[in-house]
């Protein structure tokens, strides 16, 4: 089962569409803020690989940008006493980055990459190191296709995996656009098929040629949205009812859930 949160346990489940590069992998960790040090890239997946009894993962992704200051290796939301994130300024995304290599390079990852970094921070990387990132994890979902950063990721021929499929946790409804699974158009469609809104959701973005994690869905539900999918394809006036629900920049995940006191 997936975890919804952490990282000892992140599995990428989503395998029905061979076409899409990288779809077929099953291990993804991804390296907590705690862990943004060169020297504790390769301790933490040690880990995770021991606990598995692997002897490698096929994804490894860095959580994020910023370094944090964990107590030890469980703290891996570290606050200080008015609540806020306890930062470590001394990390250097490009010093974890080749850390990131390294386990490629020494085979103990098929792919490694990057999430919740802003366009602009994946292109200081792939700029300044030496393996570009082969996947980059953003919030994309019905509501916020995020058009540049993809054509962006499309042209250095990095692949883009969605997180928020169903909505990010900090959008606020507003008249006429509901959470995503609730929207009376999406309803509509999966009425249409006979299958569950939220597998509606993730076939718009597989149509694109767009992976989707799902971050923090039940077992239950997952197993819903995997049988919807089987069978289901949208035609073009469905793609184009749910293009039309692009609200821009307002459905963006506007900052991290669990980490307090810094925004992307």
């Amino acid at each position: 089962m997936m975890s919804p949160v952490l990282y000892t346990d992140k599995v990428q489940l989503l395998n029905t569409l061979e076409s899409v590069p990288l779809l077929g992998y099953s291990t993804q960790r991804d390296l907590p803020m705690i862990g943004n040090r060169r020297y504790d890239v390769g301790r933490f997946l040690t880990k995770s690989l021991n606990r598995l009894g692997l002897n490698y993962v096929d994804a490894y992704l860095m959580e994020g940008p910023v370094g944090l200051q964990g107590r030890n290796d469980e703290d891996l939301r570290p606050r200080n006493k008015g609540g806020k994130s306890r930062l470590d300024l001394s990390s250097d995304i490009f010093s974890v980055w080749r850390g990131m290599e390294d386990q490629y390079i020494t085979g103990r990852a098929r792919y490694v990459g990057l999430c919740n970094f802003n366009i602009e921070q994946v292109n200081a990387i792939y700029t300044r190191c030496n393996l570009k990132p082969h996947i980059v994890q953003l919030d994309i979902n019905v509501y916020h296709m995020r058009e540049a950063e993809r054509q962006f990721l499309e042209e250095k021929k990095i692949t883009v995996m969605a997180i928020y499929t169903l909505g990010p946790p900090s959008y606020t409804t507003i008249k006429g656009y509901p959470t995503l699974p609730r929207n009376a158009k999406v309803i509509k469609i999966a009425r249409d098929h006979g299958v569950h809104t939220k597998a509606v959701l993730v076939q718009f973005l597989l149509q694109q040629k767009i992976i989707s994690f799902l971050k923090g869905v039940s077992l239950e539900i997952q197993t819903k949205i995997y049988a919807g999918l089987q069978n289901l394809h949208l035609n073009k006036e469905e793609m184009e009812v749910l293009r039309r629900l692009e609200m821009g920049g307002y459905a963006r995940q506007r900052d991290f859930v669990e980490h307090k006191g810094w925004e992307r």
